[in-house]
């Protein structure tokens, strides 16, 4: 049907809809984060309507969220190494202290 309403031509895919479907995340997870449905999404996917730019930011900000967790879950399932790095970290009260400073300063992938 909205294919009738814009002619034969195809619509362009939208940045938000490439990097939501490529971070594995349903138009419905997203939506209820940045508090609109999940029809309103999928208009401004298509580009029917505008989101503010707080619904974007929102949208934006939970798909890196849940990226750099799945990031991380996947580096310690894959290398025993990492994942004895980051138990030696969590033992040592110093240690922790500074990873958890350099979390902040954005120095850490997750």
């Amino acid at each position: 049907m909205l294919d009738l309403l814009r002619g034969s031509a195809r619509v362009p895919v939208s940045p938000l809809r490439k990097l939501r479907e490529a971070s594995g995340l349903s138009q419905g997870e997203c939506a209820k984060i940045a508090g609109i449905s999940p029809s309103r999404l999928s208009l401004a996917e298509h580009g029917f309507v505008n989101l503010t730019a707080r619904q974007e930011t929102a949208v934006r900000s939970h798909i890196i969220k849940v990226s750099k967790e799945r990031f991380g879950q996947v580096l310690t399932e894959a290398d025993p190494a990492f994942e004895k790095a980051v138990e030696l970290i969590g033992r040592n009260p110093r240690t922790q202290q500074l990873y958890e400073t350099l979390q902040k300063q954005g120095c850490t992938p997750f």
